[in-house]
């Protein structure tokens, strides 16, 4: 393949009578990688999968086990009596107060963490644990999911 010149993009400065136009190449785009095989993203064959989703927050984790949503935010050097947990089918909010001692040290009075989830939920039925800096929470996921029959036209 021959190689193509480079697109140019032009440049205005100046008004009037210093105006003039330069010239700067835009480089090409590479190739996209071509994506690998599924046997090579799924090595592990047909197991069950267990996926761990990671929020924007490093300090978030969660997954989704037998129908359940699990959620593990690490949270330590809070007061646990200021400690509030809002749920919503499809989001939830988490508060709570440092404790004194922190406070200058994070340069904070509290911390908040609203994010969305990755099942929808019934968080009337919602249960959690703070306990050594982490706070567990279990919400039963809303529609649980269903094995999907397949047909395959094998001769």
């Amino acid at each position: 393949m021959k190689d193509k010149e480079p697109k140019k993009f032009y440049f205005t400065t100046g008004f009037g009578e210093h105006e003039g136009h330069f010239q700067a190449p835009i480089p090409p785009i590479p190739p996209t990688p071509p994506m690998p095989p599924m046997a090579a993203m799924f090595p592990h064959g047909n197991k069950d999968i267990k996926f761990e989703f990671k929020t924007g927050h490093d300090k978030i984790y969660q997954e989704v086990d037998d129908d359940v949503l699990q959620i593990f935010v690490v949270m330590p050097g809070i007061d646990k009596s200021s400690l509030k947990v809002r749920s919503k089918p499809d989001k939830i909010n988490i508060s709570a107060d440092l404790k004194t001692q922190y406070q200058d040290k994070l340069g904070s009075n509290t911390q908040n963490y609203v994010f969305h989830l990755i099942e929808e939920v019934l968080p009337d039925q919602a249960s959690a644990k703070y306990q050594d800096g982490i706070l567990s929470i279990r919400i039963p996921v809303a529609t649980p999911p269903t094995n999907v029959n397949i047909e395959t036209n094998e001769e």
